[in-house]
Formats: structure tokens, sequence, C-alpha cells
């Protein structure tokens, strides 16, 4: 005889969480994230969002110029898309079995599903602050070691963006930054095995330079990433500004700077007084 138990279960057994759990669970470590308003009904096929660029243009002292020169609104529609992302965690149920108190195991196997959800939220917070394209940093080359450079291009050393980076990640490479052109060496990819998050390097499991055409200063990407990240700043707060005609989730930004943010060159003036003008350039 034989009798139905954990272990037999083991596949059918739901891990339960509270409810908000997927939206305060990286609140802490990640602030944007928090910030951002969560809409739950994102159904259908897509969501128009309807922004008033201007105001009726007929305010004047002389009230026949007001009636002459009055021009309607100027209204402006995204129609944003849906963006997909997906996470996976995969336990033996012989683990989730031998783990299941403290005098067993030092840790759960089941906490990989909460290290799954983790590793979601670091990606979603990370993509939030990316483009469609999907790079998460650039780099020069030696070997198996890759350093760490600016997104801009100037070949500086940028060691805070080892905070996208992890082992055990795919990383592919291109001269473009996923908007545009396309992947080295038909998408080949290395495997990340250490980050050195103080110095700014990631080494890989075999030479970068058996990715053809691998170059300094070229973007990298998770494997899967490239032109398919979320639309995030720098898609919405784009680095240069958008050409007439352009279509953003079918919007022409072009026609005014409230559609698509500003920048500023603070030029070596103390950061406090860059941030002074800024805002004041925002609250005009």
């Amino acid at each position: 005889m034989s009798a139905m138990d954990t272990a037999v279960l083991g596949p059918a057994l739901i891990q339960k969480y509270a409810q908000p759990m997927f939206y305060k669970g990286g609140y802490k470590d990640f602030p944007l994230w928090a910030m951002i308003k969560k809409k739950t009904d994102f159904g259908g096929d897509n969501k128009a969002v309807v922004l008033r660029v201007t105001t009726v243009q007929g305010a004047n002292p002389e009230f026949p110029e007001a009636q002459d020169a009055s021009t309607p609104s100027d209204y402006r529609r995204v129609t944003v898309t849906h963006a997909r992302g997906f996470g996976s965690a995969f336990i033996d149920c012989e683990a989730i079995s031998r783990s299941k108190s403290p005098e067993d195991a030092l840790a759960k196997a089941s906490a990989e599903v909460d290290s799954a959800m983790q590793g979601m939220l670091r990606s979603m917070s990370r993509s939030l602050f990316l483009n469609t394209g999907g790079a998460i940093g650039r780099a020069s080359f030696s070997s198996t070691v890759a350093t760490l450079l600016d997104m801009q291009g100037n070949s500086t050393a940028a060691p805070e963006l080892a905070f996208n980076f992890e082992k055990g990640q795919r990383i592919q490479l291109s001269s473009a930054d996923g908007t545009t052109g396309s992947l080295r060496d038909s998408g080949d990819y290395v495997t990340i095995v250490s980050v050195d998050r103080t110095g700014g390097t990631i080494t890989a499991d075999a030479a970068w330079s058996n990715i053809s055409g691998a170059s300094t200063n070229d973007y990298l990407f998770q494997k899967g990433y490239f032109g398919k990240n979320m639309a995030g700043l720098q898609s919405w707060i784009p680095a240069t500004a958008p050409s007439a005609g352009e279509s953003f989730f079918g919007c022409d930004r072009s026609v005014d700077t409230r559609l698509y943010g500003f920048w500023i060159t603070g030029n070596g003036a103390p950061m406090k007084t860059t941030m002074v003008r800024c805002l004041a350039i925002l609250g005009r």
C-alpha cells in the first residue's frame, strides 16, 4: 500500500503570496518603480491616452481680435501597446520535500520562486530607464573581460552600470542601441561568470572576440532583449528632439517639448545650481 504524501503532491502545491507582494516587493530598492502609478486592468489590444498640448487661443483685450484669433485646443494621442516579460524558476520536488524546515535546510528550495519574482522586479525596474532597444551598457574588451563604459559612447568608465549585470546572464553585442541595427555575429553570445561591481568589469566564459566583430563601445544586451524592451524613460524622454512626422505610439511629438521633455547642460556648474535651473525650467 502507498499513500499520497507531500513529495508526490509537490507539483500540485501552490506557492502563496499576499496580493500586493509583486507590486510592493521591490519598492524599497526601486523607487522609480514605486512612484509610477500601476494599472491592473490593461486588457484588449492597446490603450489610448489623450494629451491636451495647448488650450484654446482666443484671449485678447480686443473682442474682435479674440474672436478672429480663436483656435481650438491641440490634442495628441499615444496608443500604448503591451510589452511582455517572463520569469521562470525550476525546482526539483525532492529538493522541496527535503527543505521544509530549518532543521532540514538553511534555505527553502521554494524560496527560488521568491528569487525569480525579485529578478522580474529588477528587470522591470531596470527597463524603466531604457528605451525599446534594451541596451544595458557599453564596453571595451580584452580577452574574457569587458570594461563597462558610459552609454554616450565617450569611452568613459562607468562602473555604476554593473548594476545591470548578474552572473549567469547571456550577453549579446551590437554597434547599435537596439532601436535600429542588428546583433553582432547573428546573435551569438557569451555567458557572464563574474561581476566586479567596484571596478566596473564583467568576465565571460569565453573571449568576447568569439562574437565576430566585437568592438570598443559596442552595446551590451541580455540575450532576447534586443529591440524588445518596454518603452522606458529613454523612449519617452529621448536624448535628441524627435523629427517632424515621427510616430511614437502613433503620436508626432515634434510639435511641442511638453510631449518629449527637455535637457539642460550644467557646463561645470555645481550640481545644486544645475538642479535648481532644471527645476525652474520644469516649472515653466
